[in-house]
């Protein structure tokens, strides 16, 4: 988890909004967000997910907990099921 100097972290692809939590969680897989929900639960603090960094209205603009997913990225596709596996922070797919 950053303080709130991970001006990098936080600010993601949405400009019209600047995010200023209290502590930001740059979420690699599902034990980061539970740590971060779970520390924010046993403070009171409100919690925000931002994905690739658009969603304006589901940040933590002042105060709380933002997890960011974007490292969690993975695709996994099993053509053979025809099912497909798509992580929180995925952007695209090229």
């Amino acid at each position: 988890m950053t303080g709130t100097g991970g001006d990098e972290e936080r600010a993601g692809w949405q400009t019209a909004r600047r995010h200023r939590p209290d502590l930001v969680m740059g979420a690699a897989g599902p034990a980061d967000v539970q740590a971060a929900v779970t520390y924010a639960s046993r403070r009171g603090l409100p919690v925000a997910v931002q994905g690739t960094g658009h969603a304006s209205a589901a940040v933590a603009a002042e105060s709380g907990v933002l997890i960011t997913t974007a490292r969690m990225s993975v695709v996994r596709v099993d053509a053979d099921a025809g099912t497909a596996w798509v992580a929180a922070g995925t952007a695209g797919i090229r």
